[in-house]
């Protein structure tokens, strides 16, 4: 199980964003997994990090990113942590017929030599006119470093189907 605790303050003027913040990273095997498999060596992995983010909105339909994060208290993971991509979903409100979105976006920590994961999202999309929510239904593809953190050295290539509903 790997718990994310955060406090997150953001700010955006014009079509600019920044974020500010502080996130605990806490990774640990659960019971049932290092009973099944007694060779596993469990690794204590904890990460505070202090972060610091650019957005940008390069059209109204295209938001360009990048983030920062440095560990000033870490077990196994090492102080820095990279993050940036690309995201297109219009604003526009399109009826039944919805519109397409994409996005991708790449991770990189310094305890993976910087080798990190690549996250690509594409599908369709149906925009709220009276409360701007937004579902979307799509693909994923994700290939690169495992995301939970217990098995931080390891990779994973994976594929799945989606349905997000956006607050």
């Amino acid at each position: 199980a790997d718990f994310r605790f955060g406090i997150p303050m953001t700010w955006a003027a014009g079509p600019w964003q920044t974020k500010f913040g502080y996130y605990h990273i806490s990774s640990h095997v659960g019971d049932e997994y290092l009973i099944a498999n007694p060779g596993f060596q469990r690794v204590n992995y904890v990460r505070d990090s202090l972060l610091f983010g650019i957005g940008y909105f390069a059209t109204e339909s295209v938001r360009l990113y990048g983030e920062t994060a440095w560990a000033f208290h870490h077990s196994v993971a090492e102080p820095w942590e990279f993050q940036f991509g690309a995201e297109y979903s219009p604003p526009i409100v399109a009826g039944r017929r919805g519109m397409p979105f994409a996005a991708a976006n790449v991770q990189l920590f310094e305890e993976q030599d910087f080798g990190g994961s690549l996250n690509v999202m594409a599908g369709w999309q149906w925009r709220s006119e009276i409360s701007n929510r937004l579902l979307r239904i799509g693909m994923q593809y994700f290939n690169g470093k495992s995301s939970q953190f217990a098995f931080y050295n390891q990779s994973e290539q994976l594929i799945g189907f989606g349905i997000w509903l956006d607050q």
